[in-house]
């Protein structure tokens, strides 16, 4: 049971990306024009210009706010 949990809780992980201590899943993230490009260095990737970048994370390892939005400004 505890290996079933802690594989539920890596594939959580792998498909939220951390803000504070607000998650945002892959689904909330794409309904921002925005899809997981790399889980393993957080890059992203913009749904309408295809745009992929790696927002910059704070020294505690949480992310900036509003750190989907797309580089050239498609979904802010």
């Amino acid at each position: 049971m505890a290996s079933q949990e802690a594989s539920l809780y890596m594939q959580t992980v792998w498909e939220e990306a951390r803000v504070g201590q607000r998650l945002l899943s892959a689904k909330q993230l794409e309904k921002a024009g925005v899809r997981i490009h790399n889980k393993y260095d957080l890059s992203l990737e913009c749904l309408s210009c295809g745009e992929i970048w790696s927002p910059q994370r704070h020294s505690d390892e949480t992310l900036p706010r509003g750190y989907w939005k797309c580089p050239n400004r498609c979904n802010w």
